[in-house]
């Protein structure tokens, strides 16, 4: 891996998260010179807006989640910065974040 240029680490559905959550650990396996991206495909239902096929906006009100529980389901709190979850975590516990 030391003599990659870039590295790509995807994941859907389960999988996206798990991309998401490992990214820096990912990152941290090749130099400073390496391009190193994260395509999470589908790995959380976001609460915000989507075009439907007649291309207006609608509300994924039947997807509205809390995060929070994700994390605690999935007892990954240890895996996200500090920096975010003493931030964002005491506060919104409701809406996703991205690091």
């Amino acid at each position: 891996m030391r003599y990659a240029d870039q590295a790509l680490l995807s994941g859907c559905s389960g999988g996206g998260l798990a991309a998401i959550l490992r990214y820096d650990e990912f990152r941290n396996l090749f130099p400073g010179s390496t391009k190193v991206k994260c395509l999470s495909d589908a790995g959380l239902f976001l609460d915000k807006f989507y075009f439907s096929s007649k291309h207006k906006v609608k509300h994924l009100g039947a997807f509205k989640f809390d995060f929070q529980s994700i994390v605690e389901f999935q007892s990954v709190k240890n895996n996200l910065p500090r920096l975010c979850t003493n931030h964002l975590l005491s506060r919104q516990t409701n809406k996703p974040f991205f690091i």
